[in-house]
C-alpha cells in the first residue's frame, strides 16, 4: 500500500506514484474535511503534466472531484503516473492510500 496523503490538513498535491504496470489503482480515502473541499485524482504519461481522471466507487458514483471518505478505483491503463490533489481546504484532515491492482 502506498500513502498519498497522511493526515493532510491543507491544500496540496501528493507525490506521483508509478502506475505504468498497473491496470487499476484502488484508493481508500479516510478522514473528514469540511464540505466544499475537493480531492481530485490526476494521471500523466510524462510525470510533468497531470489531468483529472474518473474514480469509480462501489456504489456506482463516478467522480473526478468532491471525493468523500470511501473506496475508489481508477483505471490507469495507458498512464504512467497517478497523484491526487486537495483544493478548497477549510478544516479537518484526510489520509489517502493507494494500491495497484
Amino acid at each position: 500500500m502506498i500513502s498519498l496523503f497522511t493526515r493532510q490538513e491543507q491544500n496540496g498535491t501528493s507525490d506521483a506514484i508509478d502506475v505504468a504496470t498497473a491496470s487499476y489503482v484502488g484508493i481508500q480515502v479516510m478522514g473528514i474535511m469540511q464540505k466544499g473541499a475537493r480531492i481530485t485524482f490526476e494521471a500523466s504519461i510524462n510525470n510533468m503534466q497531470f489531468f483529472p481522471v474518473i474514480a469509480d466507487c462501489p456504489n456506482q458514483i463516478r467522480a473526478s472531484d468532491d471525493v468523500m471518505s470511501g473506496l475508489y478505483r481508477v483505471n490507469v491503463q495507458g498512464f504512467n503516473w497517478l497523484r491526487c490533489s486537495i483544493s478548497d481546504y477549510r478544516s479537518g484532515s484526510v489520509t489517502v492510500v493507494a494500491q495497484e491492482q
